[in-house]
């Protein structure tokens, strides 16, 4: 059976808010009696979880997560991303979707390589989040929902939703999606701009029967203009 656009749409925006919710959390290791006669006190001691929530101020509590989800994942397997420039657009875009599809833990070391390019160090990196957030923003070459080019979201600017299409909750493309957006965050990359308010509610855990949708959210100029008649 079908969906109806409003049931894609909210089940494409809880796709992305679960991707981005679920901050990875790497296995206790054993504690060692030694280890444990030096803990600290859990009085005296904060989560980075805890941490960040005491702070008021929104740039300074995201900062604090990151460095402290970071360096919680700083001993951990290195993530390894890889591409090559000599590629088509279309293979290094498979790259990334393959990347993304994976089960990781984002918050562990990331290695960026750009093959066939002399490009190193940080500037590699900010080409790999710079290049994430462009396919986010305006679609992937690659044809995956039957309709030419890919696009993960659509509408005016300050009103982007998740595209309707079911192809595209079907290959969980809105969960790599929410993975992209959360990995691009922790290493301090570009953000994705113009989504609609109401979507912007629904990824900070708002509840979606909250959410304050007005007509310039609806990417269907022909069904807008019936919602406009009513």
């Amino acid at each position: 059976m079908s969906k109806s656009c409003p049931e894609l749409l909210r089940e494409a925006a809880n796709l992305i808010e679960e991707a981005l919710s679920r901050s990875p959390t790497a296995p206790a290791a054993p504690v060692t009696p030694a280890a444990q006669s030096q803990q600290i006190p859990a009085a005296q001691s904060r989560t980075p979880v805890q941490e960040w929530k005491l702070i008021k101020e929104p740039t300074q509590a995201a900062k604090v997560f990151k460095e402290n989800l970071l360096r919680e994942h700083a001993t951990g397997k290195p993530l390894r991303m890889k591409m090559d420039v000599r590629d088509s657009e279309e293979d290094r875009e498979r790259e990334l979707l393959l990347f993304y599809k994976q089960q990781q833990e984002w918050a562990c070391p990331l290695h960026c390589t750009l093959v066939g390019d002399v490009a190193i160090g940080e500037g590699v990196m900010r080409y790999f989040m710079t290049t994430i957030i462009s396919k986010l923003q305006f679609g992937f070459s690659l044809d995956l929902g039957g309709m030419g080019r890919t696009l993960l979201f659509e509408g005016e600017p300050d009103h982007l939703v998740p595209a309707a299409s079911e192809a595209l909750i079907e290959s969980n493309l809105f969960r790599v999606a929410g993975r992209m957006l959360g990995h691009t965050f922790l290493h301090d990359g570009p953000h994705v701009t113009g989504l609609s308010p109401a979507v912007i509610h629904v990824l900070f855990n708002g509840d979606p029967e909250m959410a304050t949708v007005v007509t310039e959210d609806c990417p269907d100029l022909h069904i807008r203009s019936i919602i406009e008649l009513c």
